[in-house]
This record gives C-alpha cells, structure tokens and sequence, in this order.
C-alpha cells in the first residue's frame, strides 16, 4: 500500500552525545525534518556501528501503527541478528 511515510536508515560510527539514545535519536530526527510536519510521519532507523547500538525513532504519528514496543522487538530480533550474523543488505 502506498503511503506518504517516510524512512530513513542512518548508519553513524558513535552518537555525538553522551544522552539516552531515545533523546539523541529524537533530536536529530526533529532537526532532519523526517516526515511530514503536520502529520508527524517519518520514522529513521538509527545504527552508531562503533558503539554497537541501534535504534527506531518513531514520528508520533505513526506511534499507532509502529509503537515503541513493536520497534524494540524489530531490532532485537530481527536487524541485530542479521547485522551479528554479517547479513547488512538483508
């Protein structure tokens, strides 16, 4: 189905901050504009490869189709393994 949703995959070495990376992700996705303003739908897929951590920053817009509990599991499960296992471009 096509939807006017964006996403964004960003692969930094570190996080720039010492904050919790919930904070962190947010700001960055505020100031990047992911998303449409007035309805808050971009979602970015943060990955800091030298600190071993990633994070789903979800637009509050979405929070009901993708909430926080869902994306925690989508990397737990599902991208961490793969990324351990070498499989980046699956």
């Amino acid at each position: 189905r096509e939807t006017s949703d964006q996403v964004v995959v960003a692969v930094f070495p570190k996080m720039q901050s010492d904050s919790d990376i919930s904070d962190y992700t947010q700001r960055v996705a505020q100031a990047w504009g992911v998303g449409q303003k007035e309805r808050r739908n971009g979602v970015v897929l943060f990955v800091f490869t030298q600190d071993r951590k990633m994070f789903i920053q979800v637009g509050y817009g979405l929070e009901g189709a993708l909430p926080d509990a869902t994306a925690f599991d989508i990397t737990e499960r599902h991208i961490k393994p793969m990324f351990r296992a070498g499989n980046y471009e699956e």
